[in-house]
């Protein structure tokens, strides 16, 4: 636990923040806050957790999740810390959960194997279930809130990459992980709430699903990372590439059924395409 630092990205957070920090400090020895484009509103909210296992980062502006999970990575190895729990403002881990994480990766280190370890994603709004009878399983992708990585994962393959801002960069992470020889693993013992956005839950023939309703704003950075990490790490032979092409089909298809600014949505999903094209590394 006192090897484990959580860093918590913030964005204007709402008063439910709070408790997700106070969650946090049950299981890790200190909360490191980034607070991006940061006013008083939250620095209101912030200042009702504040205490001696909590620090915070200060942003002018919004500089992005890349960024500020470098930041608050940063300020762990300065710091003396180990590891890295990485977490956004609308998650609040269960009970054991980063103690399961840092089992899981600590055996996978003992195999002399590199990993970056996350857990299962469960909504508040309902429960989802997990889909495997293994305890701990590879996956070729992981959502950041709740990932946990080492300092050494980080001196081998460097930090996040800023340029990318929001969206996607968990995914670019993890396949770098993967491409530097170690594993990405899901830990399903390990529970993380989380709120995603401000979906909402809607039923169609009988099937439920979550309707995102993502900003022009979000959709021009998740098609044009999209594109850019399948230019880097390519595409058709990877399980990565299909699940993630899967997924892109369906929130389009939702998209254009159920969201409105349909017109505004769709052309920056256009303009991210052709960014993304035209993206150098």
């Amino acid at each position: 636990m006192s090897r484990t630092v959580a860093v918590l990205v913030a964005y204007h957070p709402e008063e439910h923040l709070t408790e997700n920090v106070r969650a946090l400090l049950e299981q890790v020895s200190h909360v490191v806050i980034v607070d991006n484009e940061s006013s008083e509103g939250s620095k209101k909210i912030l200042g009702k957790v504040s205490r001696s296992a909590v620090s915070y980062i200060f942003n002018e502006s919004n500089l992005g999740v890349a960024k500020g999970f470098n930041q608050g990575i940063r300020w762990g190895i300065e710091n003396g810390y180990d590891y890295f729990l990485l977490m956004d403002q609308d998650s609040r881990p269960q009970e054991q959960m980063v103690a399961k994480l840092l089992k899981a990766m600590e055996a996978f280190t003992l195999k002399g194997q590199m990993a970056l370890v996350g857990p299962h994603h469960e909504d508040f709004k309902r429960k989802i279930p997990v889909t495997s009878a293994l305890e701990v399983e590879t996956a070729p992708l992981l959502i950041t809130s709740g990932s946990l990585l080492s300092k050494k994962i980080v001196d081998k393959i460097g930090f996040y990459d800023e340029r990318l801002f929001i969206d996607h960069v968990d995914h670019d992470y993890c396949l770098r992980v993967i491409k530097n020889g170690g594993v990405c693993a899901k830990v399903n013992t390990a529970v993380l709430q989380h709120r995603f956005g401000k979906a909402e839950v809607r039923t169609v023939l009988g099937k439920s699903f979550f309707l995102q309703d993502y900003s022009s704003f979000r959709r021009y950075h998740m098609m044009r990372n999209r594109i850019v990490l399948y230019k880097r790490y390519g595409v058709l032979k990877d399980t990565w590439f299909w699940m993630d092409l899967r997924s892109a089909s369906k929130d389009l298809l939702k998209l254009i059924l159920f969201e409105s600014g349909k017109r505004n949505k769709l052309l920056a999903v256009l303009k991210g395409l052709v960014d993304g094209l035209k993206w150098k590394d």
